[in-house]
């Protein structure tokens, strides 16, 4: 098995929401994004663009602009 490195929130609320559910945010480190069922929580839905901020605590790792040179070469994956 391919070892898995993570996901952009994006690809897991499109993901997510073909399951059925609907995402209602991410935990202060921006580490974790929270979905619930459709329907039980309708009124909580966001977008990540409106939840989502950068973890503070990546910024000792640099800008993003930095951050981003370290990884653009990465292989990714499409889901």
């Amino acid at each position: 098995m391919e070892k898995a490195n993570g996901t952009s929130l994006s690809a897991a609320v499109s993901l997510e929401k073909e399951k059925g559910y609907v995402y209602i945010g991410c935990d202060s480190r921006g580490a974790n994004a929270f979905f619930v069922l459709k329907g039980l929580a309708d009124e909580l839905e966001t977008t990540p663009q409106k939840a989502y901020y950068d973890n503070q605590h990546h910024s000792k790792r640099g800008t993003l602009d930095e951050r981003w040179k370290m990884i653009k070469d990465f292989e990714f994956t499409t889901v």
